[in-house]
C-alpha cells in the first residue's frame, strides 16, 4: 500500500443483509497532501517512527485497501498521536462492553510505514449495514509516521486470507454469508484535485454496480489467491510496446500506477517528463494533461486504455507542473511488477469476485465528471462569445473613431471638436486607469458575473449614442465604457477562475480565447458590409485640356454619411446588446475544486489596501518600460495609424480600409495566440523570452511599413502630402495589420504570464495594477496625438520594444535565478537532513 485514498465510516453498532452500496470519501494522497503543504522535502529527510489513536461505539474512518487484509484502528492510549494534522477519533476499549483483549502483540509492515499495537475482538459495523461479531482486529498504539499526514483512523483489508497478518480472519471472509453473491465491486470518481471528506465513489457488496459501470464486464482470472493478482500480457505507449507476461495487483490502496522501472523510463521518454529532486517524482507542464499517449494494456485478448488525464495530476507543484502519478518499482524477480491503484480503477471498475477466484474490469461511466467538463466548455464558451460581441463594437470602432467625429465636425463644427475622438479615447483609458485601481475590491463585495453585465451595458451605450449624437452623452458613455473595460477584464479572469480546476484552466481560457479573438474578423465583415451599402463609388470629373478631356478622380480624406455612422451604430449596439444578455445567461454556480472561491475572503477596504501597495511594489514597477511599451501599442495600432490611413487622401479609393485592416489584425492575433499555445507546451518557457521577441519584431516590421507608406502629418489632420518611399494598398495594409496583430497578442502575453510569476500571492492585484500602467500609457498617447506627428511613433516604438525586451529578459533571469536559489537551498536542507538521519524510508 502506498497511498490512502479511498475512505469508508466503520461503525461499532448492528447492520442487516443482502447488497450493500456504501458511499467512500476522497483524500489527497499522502505525497499530494505534503507537497501542497510544502513538507514534502522535510518529510523524506526526516522519516520516522510516532504514535496514533482513533475508534470506539462511533465512527471511524477507514481505508478501503484490497492490497493487504487486516482490519486495524488507532488506540485511544495514543497520547502522541493527538498532535497529528486531523482530528482522529480513537477507539476506546474501556468504552466498549463487548470488546475483548486477546492479548497478542501485532504489526504490519506496508511500503509506506509501519503499525504495531495488539490484537482485540469485538463487534463492528461497515457503512450502518454489514455487522460481524467476534471480529478480530488490531488496536495499533504506535503508527508510522507516514499515517500522521492521511484523515484515517485505520485500514479495512479486503485481500485475501493468505495475506492476513497472524492469521487473522479478514473481514471480508467473515462478510460473505451475508451477501446475495460473493463478489464486491470498487467505483472511483474522476477527481481534479480530492477534497478530504469528498464523495470518492462507491463500493457495493453482493452485486455489481451497473449504474456506474458498464454491465458488461471483462473477467480475469487470478493467478495467486493473496494480493488480487492477475496476469498482463503485454503495455505500449505512444511509440513504445512491450510484449511480456507479467504479474499486476489491483490495489485501492495506491492511488498511483506502480510500473517495472524499465517501463518507467520509456513512460518517462513518451511523456518528456522531467524529474523533481525535490519532492522525488516525475513533472510535467499541466498544460499537456490531455495530450499525453495512452497508456495500453494487453490483458487477455483485450485492451485496457487509460487517458493521460488520468495519471497527470496537480498537487501544486508551482509553475504549472503537474505530478506524473507512475512511480517504478523493482521487485527482483519476486511477487507482482505492476500495481493497479486508482489510476486503473477510475477508468475502469474493479469487480472482486472471491467465488469465482477472478476480478473484473468494467468502463466507469464517469458521467459527474463529464457533465462537470461540458459545464466548464459551456461557461467558457458563453464567456468567450459575449466578449466576441462587445469587443466586435469596441475595435472596430476604435479604428474609426477619430474619422467618424472629423466627418461630424466638418458637417456642423459646433456639434463636436475635430479632436473629440482622440481625446474620447484619453478619456475611456483614464477612466479605465482608475477602474484598475477600485475593481478588485468592488469583485470582492459583488461577484464576477454582475461586473460583466455592467461591462457590456456601458459596451452597448456608446456606439449607441452615435444615432442622436450629442456631445454629453458622447463623453459620459466614454467614461462607462473605461470602468466597464476595467470590470470586464477582471470579471473574466475570476469568472474563468471560479468556472475551472487547475487541470482545465489553459483548456478553458483557449476556449474563452478562440472563441472571443474573433471579433476583429466579424468586425471586418461588418465593416465591409454597411460600407458596401452606404459608401457610394468614389466621385471622378472630367477636366478639358487642349487636345482632350480626362477623367479626374477627386481625393479626399475618408468620410463617413449620417446613414453609414447609424448603420454602424445600429449593428455595434446590437451586438454588445447580445452580449448582456449572453453574460445575464451564464451559470453563477462555480464547479467542484475551482481554482477561486465563491467565498469572499477580504472587504472592500482590505482589498483597496492590497492594490495600492501593490501599484508602489518595486517587483511591478521593473515592468513598467513592458507596460507602457503596450499602451503605446495598442494605442498606436488600434486608432492612431487607421486614422492615420483614413486621413491620406490618396486613400480616398481604398474604402474598406477599415475591414482589410480588421481582418489582417484578427488574424495576426490567431495565428500567434495558436502558435504561442502549441510552442509551449513543446518549448519551456516559450511563452517568455521568445514571445517577447518574436513581438518586438514585430513591431520593428510594421512600424518600417508604416514609416515608408504614411505621410508623417497623416494623424494629425486630413493631408495631401505624399509618403516618402511607397502609397499604401490592400496587400500592404493587410500585412502591417497582421504584424499588428502578432505584435499585440506577444506583448500582451507575456505580461500576463511575467505578472503571475513575480507577485503570484497578488494575482488579481499584479493584473490590475499593470493594466492601469497600460492605461496610464495609452491615455497619454490619445491626448497628445493630435500634435504628434507619425515618425515619433514609427521610431520612439521600436526604440522603446528593444528597451523593454533588454530589461524583460533581465526580470526573467533574475525571476529564474531566485527560484533556482530557493529550489538549491530546500535540496541543501535535504542534505544535510538526510546525511543526519541514517534510517530513511522512501515513498513510493
Amino acid at each position: 500500500m502506498n497511498h490512502i485514498p479511498i475512505l469508508l465510516l466503520l461503525f461499532l453498532s448492528s447492520c442487516s443483509a443482502g447488497v450493500f452500496q456504501l458511499q467512500t470519501l476522497k483524500s489527497p494522497s499522502f505525497r499530494s497532501k505534503l507537497i501542497s503543504e510544502g513538507k514534502y522535502a522535510h518529510f523524506l529527510a526526516n522519516q520516522q517512527l510516532a504514535t496514533g489513536s482513533q475508534p470506539a461505539p462511533q465512527a471511524a474512518t477507514v481505508i478501503l485497501d484490497t492490497g493487504s487484509s487486516n482490519l486495524w484502528v488507532i488506540d485511544a492510549d495514543c497520547i502522541e498521536c493527538e498532535g497529528f494534522a486531523y482530528t482522529r477519533h480513537p477507539f476506546n476499549t474501556n468504552k466498549s462492553s463487548t470488546f475483548e483483549n486477546e492479548a497478542r502483540k501485532f504489526s504490519i509492515q506496508y511500503s509506506s510505514g509501519a503499525v504495531w499495537g495488539f490484537i482485540g475482538r469485538d463487534t463492528i459495523t461497515i457503512g450502518g449495514n454489514l455487522k460481524i461479531w467476534f471480529q478480530e482486529f488490531g488496536v495499533a498504539d504506535k503508527i508510522a509516521d507516514v499515517f500522521q499526514y492521511q484523515p484515517i483512523d485505520g485500514i479495512l483489508g479486503l485481500a485475501w486470507p493468505a495475506l492476513a497478518v497472524d492469521q487473522l480472519t479478514p473481514p471480508m471472509q467473515n462478510l460473505l454469508p451475508q451477501l446475495d453473491s460473493k463478489l464486491f465491486s470498487v467505483y472511483l470518481e474522476r477527481k481534479v484535485i480530492p477534497a478530504h471528506g469528498a464523495p470518492g465513489g462507491l463500493i457495493t457488496f453482493g452485486t455489481i454496480d451497473t449504474v456506474n459501470c458498464a454491465a458488461e464486464a471483462d473477467w480475469v482470472p487470478l493467478t495467486a489467491l493473496s494480493y488480487w493478482q492477475f496476469a498482463i500480457d503485454g503495455f505500449s505507449m505512444g511509440s513504445f510496446t512491450q510484449v511480456k507476461k507479467a504479474q499486476a495487483i489491483s490495489d485501492t490502496g495506491t492511488s498511483w500506477l506502480g510500473v517495472p522501472t524499465s517501463v518507467l523510463s520509456q513512460i518517462v521518454k513518451q511523456t518528456k517528463a522531467v524529474y523533481d529532486t525535490i519532492n522525488q517524482l516525475y513533472i510535467v507542464p499541466c498544460s499537456t494533461t490531455y495530450f499525453h499517449p495512452d497508456l495500453i494494456f494487453t490483458i487477455g485478448t483485450k485492451k485496457f486504455i487509460v487517458k493521460s488525464v488520468e495519471f497527470v495530476l496537480d498537487v501544486e507543484l508551482g509553475r504549472g507542473n503537474c505530478a506524473l502519478e507512475i512511480f517504478g518499482m523493482s521487485n527482483g524477480g519476486f511477487g507482482p511488477s505492476w500495481i493497479f491503484g486508482d489510476v486503473f480503477i477510475r477508468e475502469y471498475c474493479n469487480i472482486y469476485d472471491i467465488e469465482h477466484a477472478r476480478i473484473g474490469f468494467a468502463k466507469a461511466r464517469q458521467e459527474k465528471a463529464m457533465k462537470q467538463r461540458n459545464f466548464e466548455i459551456l461557461c467558457a464558451a458563453m464567456l468567450g462569445f459575449g466578449q466576441l460581441c462587445i469587443m466586435v463594437g469596441y475595435d472596430s470602432e476604435s479604428f474609426i473613431l477619430e474619422s467618424v467625429i472629423h466627418s461630424i465636425h466638418e458637417r456642423d463644427p459646433e456639434k463636436v471638436s475635430q479632436y473629440a475622438g482622440y481625446y474620447c479615447q484619453a478619456v475611456i483609458f483614464c477612466a479605465y486607469m482608475t477602474g484598475c485601481l477600485f475593481a478588485p475590491s468592488i469583485l470582492h463585495v459583488t461577484t464576477p458575473k454582475i461586473l460583466l453585465i455592467f461591462s457590456a451595458i456601458s459596451y452597448t451605450l456608446f456606439p449607441f449614442g452615435f444615432l442622436f449624437f450629442n456631445t454629453y452623452f458622447y463623453f459620459f458613455t466614454a467614461i462607462l465604457l473605461g470602468v466597464g473595460t476595467s470590470f470586464y477584464y477582471l470579471g473574466m479572469g475570476s469568472y474563468l477562475s471560479e468556472h475551472s480546476t487547475r487541470e482545465t484552466i489553459e483548456s478553458n481560457v483557449s476556449i474563452s480565447w478562440s472563441v472571443g479573438c474573433c471579433c476583429l474578423m466579424l468586425g471586418a465583415g461588418i465593416l465591409a458590409g454597411i460600407t458596401s451599402l452606404s459608401v457610394p463609388e468614389p466621385t471622378t470629373v472630367i477636366q478639358n485640356s487642349t487636345f482632350s478631356a480626362d477623367k479626374v478622380q477627386i481625393q479626399h480624406e475618408r468620410r463617413y454619411s449620417e446613414n453609414e455612422i447609424r448603420l454602424l451604430s445600429a449593428a455595434f449596439s446590437g451586438m454588445s446588446a447580445i452580449a448582456i444578455v449572453t453574460f445575464a445567461m451564464m451559470p453563477s454556480k462555480s464547479v467542484e475544486n475551482s481554482l477561486e472561491s465563491t467565498e469572499k475572503k477580504f472587504g472592500f477596504m482590505e482589498s483597496l489596501k492590497m492594490t495600492l501597495s501593490t501599484v508602489i511594489s518595486p517587483k511591478l514597477v521593473q515592468l513598467l518600460p513592458l507596460t507602457i511599451l503596450g499602451g503605446f501599442n495598442v494605442s498606436f495600432w488600434l486608432a492612431i495609424f487607421p486614422t492615420a490611413m483614413n486621413f491620406t487622401k490618396s486613400n480616398s479609393n481604398l474604402i474598406y480600409i477599415p475591414a482589410i485592416y480588421s481582418l489582417g489584425a484578427g488574424l495576426g492575433e490567431v495565428l500567434m495566440g495558436i502558435l504561442i499555445s502549441t510552442l509551449s507546451k513543446r518549448i519551456k518557457g516559450f511563452g517568455l523570452k521568445p514571445t517577447m521577441l518574436i513581438g518586438t519584431i514585430s513591431v520593428i516590421i510594421y512600424c518600417s511599413l508604416v514609416f515608408i507608406s504614411t505621410p508623417f502629418e497623416a494623424p494629425m489632420r486630413p493631408t495631401s502630402e505624399k509618403s516618402i518611399w511607397i502609397g499604401q494598398s490592400y496587400p500592404l495594409i493587410f500585412l502591417i495589420a497582421i504584424f499588428c496583430g502578432i505584435s499585440d497578442c506577444c506583448i500582451n502575453g507575456v505580461r500576463s504570464v511575467i505578472c503571475a510569476l513575480v507577485l503570484p500571492q497578488r494575482r488579481a492585484q499584479s493584473f490590475a495594477v499593470t493594466r492601469m500602467y497600460h492605461a496610464a500609457a495609452c491615455m497619454t498617447c490619445f491626448f497628445f496625438s493630435p500634435i504628434v506627428p507619425l515618425y515619433t511613433y514609427t521610431c520612439l516604438l521600436p526604440i522603446l520594444s528593444i528597451f523593454s525586451t533588454f530589461l524583460f529578459f533581465r526580470v526573467v533571469d533574475k525571476t529564474h535565478s531566485m527560484e533556482r536559489k530557493i529550489t538549491q537551498q530546500v535540496m541543501e536542507e535535504e542534505k544535510i537532513q538526510t546525511f543526519k538521519n541514517q534510517n530513511i524510508v522512501t515513498v513510493a
